[in-house]
């Protein structure tokens, strides 16, 4: 609890009733979702009031202070929400209402599920609300409240079993031991559930937008301080919250969860639940490093862009730029420019996003229900017919043209496909044809000079292209093609459009030619980050990796980190087992990167892992996400 508080109409209000000798008189009691304000004693109203609670009993008077208990349930509630903040109203001198006193719950807010929900539920709060030395307090009380504190005292054990054990909502997927397909069979609670995904404004069908923990993800504006906790200033929707300002970083929240992730007999299962459940484990992006588990955990929603005066830039979670690339030791320095406690994305944070996805979309391919970003052009192919001064185009083949599409970046070189000198992060703004063999991508910012043979190659989309998907998870045009970005629960680009290094692993080979092994090290604290050396804070994880590439068929499991999952069996494709590729390591010390690019194809994916570059490489393809 933030605090309650007594607002500043509510004190005068006080004055008024004892100057007049009047009765205190209590409105109704209200709850909503808003983040509490640093001086709330200024409110007018709830900072995002979402319904009426019910008043069951108020106390007499008693040193200045009344105590009103009152319930919110799930009935009427289409979508559910924590309860954040609660506000007393009254009824001022002169008739109106007011905002009497407020309370806060950033810290530990209550869930309220949707009505439509298999277990609804009930939460119940005491209001010690000053009164000073008023005479009388009048409240209104809905009889109906009366026998539902009644029942809830009645039934506190049945209705702590009903919660907590015997229907605690799982919701879970498995596979058939050692079978190849990617797609699995819904048990638990999802058995029946339909999840599907959107394109730009489209509105799908999606049950798992209602059901916990899916349902709790969403962004919000927020900060890390010196110690690490991530303080939310702003949730999408309220006053406040910004995708396109450079200094306000924008996160996706998810909420606790526990999962399983493991075989079960005859069967390899994956299942979350809001609940500890037996055999489940608590989410790793919510343990502290003391062990003990927060409430929630915060990953940016965007790629980094560095931004700022030169000299003075800072990294950026923001929409309407492009992101930026550089090798693993830059990006642990540049991230660093936002403060010490401040890393890249860690191997929790890509843990949890695909167990969700897979629980949610009942596969492990997830290439399969959304392509991602990951079959535009990248050639040294693609190069100008003709040379033009001072223009937005390139001329190319048609057939070279048809895997561009408008909206998408390239950049221009003179020297390599790979290079940018001449332009670089254009959005083509047209493709037109000149003629039956040659087409023109047209291109926006400043006019060029192009020659012939210069080079034209994609690059990653710009931040924020998902924006306009209206469902939970989609992509802006189609799912499909590969040629556009994706989000999943207000995460865009889980995978595909470019590599994200992962702060926290490094891979290791060890002997000698002809007689390598490869292993996995692990950095629990990961502002520990050492320009790729090895030292004594990293783990090595208790598994070998493969020395060949390939796509997954099973993955090692280290039961201290069970949520590090690399390659232990190769020999699946792209559309059997996970249908995600590993590239083992070429160096003594590797980084590791995640996700795979917008030229991958099918080899991407949210388990895609490349363990081939060393810390210091760096490339276009290369970037980072705040964790």
């Amino acid at each position: 609890m933030d605090g309650s508080i007594t607002t500043n109409k509510g004190i005068a209000l006080i004055s008024k009733l004892l100057a007049s000798k009047g009765p205190l008189k209590i409105t109704r009691v209200a709850v909503g979702d808003g983040t509490p304000p640093s001086n709330p004693a200024t409110l007018n109203g709830l900072v995002h009031e979402l319904k009426n609670a019910n008043v069951e009993s108020i106390d007499n008077p008693k040193n200045g202070e009344a105590k009103i208990v009152v319930t919110v349930s799930s009935v009427g509630v289409t979508v559910g929400f924590f309860i954040r903040e609660i506000g007393v109203f009254a009824e001022d001198t002169d008739g109106k209402e007011i905002l009497y006193s407020y309370a806060g719950f950033s810290d530990n807010p209550q869930w309220i599920r949707p009505e439509g929900a298999a277990v609804t539920n009930v939460a119940t709060y005491d209001l010690n609300t000053i009164v000073d030395r008023v005479s009388e307090v009048q409240v209104t009380i809905d009889p109906s409240s009366f026998a539902t504190k009644e029942q809830l005292e009645n039934l506190d054990g049945r209705i702590s079993a009903l919660e907590k054990q015997e229907h605690v909502r799982i919701y879970g997927v498995r596979w058939r031991k050692n079978a190849s397909a990617s797609a699995g069979e819904r048990i638990y609670d999802s058995v029946g559930m339909v999840a599907n995904v959107g394109t730009g404004a489209e509105e799908v069908i999606n049950d798992f937008d209602s059901v916990y923990p899916f349902a709790g993800r969403r962004r919000c504006n927020g900060y890390r301080d010196a110690d690490r906790t991530f303080h939310v200033t702003a949730y999408e929707g309220e006053p406040g919250y910004t995708t396109n300002d450079p200094t306000k970083l924008v996160y996706v929240e998810t909420p606790l969860f526990y999962y399983f992730d493991g075989i079960d007999g005859d069967y390899e299962i994956k299942a979350v639940s809001a609940y500890p459940v037996p055999g489940f484990l608590p989410s790793p992006a919510h343990i502290n490093p003391d062990g003990t588990v927060r409430q929630y955990a915060y990953s940016a929603a965007y790629l980094v862009a560095m931004e700022g005066e030169t000299g003075s830039e800072k990294p950026s979670s923001r929409a309407g730029v492009f992101s930026d690339y550089n090798s693993l030791n830059g990006w642990a320095t540049n991230i660093k420019k936002l403060g010490s406690q401040y890393t890249g994305m860690l191997i929790a944070d890509q843990y949890v996003d695909t167990i969700l996805m897979m629980v949610e979309f009942a596969t492990k391919d997830m290439q399969t229900i959304m392509q991602g970003c990951t079959t535009l052009p990248y050639s040294d192919t693609h190069k100008a017919l003709a040379t033009e001064n001072s223009v937005n185009r390139i001329l190319i083949t048609k057939a070279q043209a048809a895997g561009y599409v408008v909206g998408q970046a390239i950049s221009l070189s003179a020297s390599a496909y790979h290079l940018d000198e001449l332009a670089k992060n254009r959005t083509i703004t047209a493709i037109t044809d000149k003629s039956t063999e040659e087409t023109y991508l047209y291109f926006d910012g400043a006019a060029v000079n192009i020659a012939v043979g210069n080079f034209v190659s994609s690059r990653p989309w710009v931040n924020g292209a998902t924006d306009v998907v209206a469902a939970s998870s989609g992509s802006p045009t189609d799912n499909t093609s590969g040629k556009y970005p994706c989000k999943y629960r207000g995460k865009e680009n889980p995978y595909g459009n470019a590599w994200v290094n992962v702060a926290d692993l490094l891979a290791v080979r060890k002997g000698s030619e002809d007689n390598y092994t490869y292993h996995m090290a692990y950095l629990p604290d990961p502002t520990k980050y050492a320009a790729g050396v090895v030292s004594e804070d990293y783990v090595e994880l208790d598994y070998q990796m493969p020395g060949s590439d390939g796509y997954v068929k099973e993955w090692n499991v280290d039961e201290r980190y069970p949520w590090i999952r690399m390659a232990k069996t190769l020999g699946a494709s792209s559309t059997t087992y996970y249908a995600d590729y590993y590239y083992y390591s070429r160096n003594a010390v590797s980084a590791v990167i995640a996700g795979g690019d917008l030229y991958n194809g099918r080899s991407a994916g949210p388990c895609s892992f490349v363990c081939n570059f060393a810390p210091s490489a760096s490339g276009w393809p290369r970037r980072a996400r705040l964790s």
